[in-house]
């Protein structure tokens, strides 16, 4: 194996921007699925969204974006967390809808078996 093995994939400018809009594609998916409480599409989605952030993780940090590309990022940045926060406001809403329907199930059957017992 040469030294060229060892060397990862390094994204310039534009293939940040790319990827950040891809992120906000992704993140558009996940908030449609969310609005209409389609959990098991959201959770594709998500898998997917992940990936591409692994991705610019692993590579963004060497890329050097001129002031336009840093502008843009910024915007693209404060749409996804503009966005995740109503997913995660969506997701505990969830959540405690769920919280609500175990204790209902719970009491139900806590008065079922007081029943049989008697």
């Amino acid at each position: 194996m040469g030294a060229r093995a060892h060397l990862k994939p390094v994204m310039d400018g534009g293939d940040v921007i790319e990827s950040y809009q891809r992120l906000l594609k992704f993140s558009n998916s996940m908030l449609a699925h969310a609005r209409k409480d389609d959990w098991a599409a959201l959770i594709e989605s998500e898998m997917v969204y992940v990936a591409e952030v692994e991705k610019l993780q692993n590579y963004e940090i060497d890329a050097m974006l001129d002031e336009g590309q840093q502008e843009q990022k910024l915007e693209l940045l404060e749409q996804l967390l503009e966005q995740d926060k109503e997913i995660r406001e969506r997701l505990l809403a969830r959540r405690q809808e769920l919280e609500k329907l175990i204790s209902s199930a719970s009491q139900k059957k806590k008065v079922e078996d007081a029943y049989l017992s008697s």
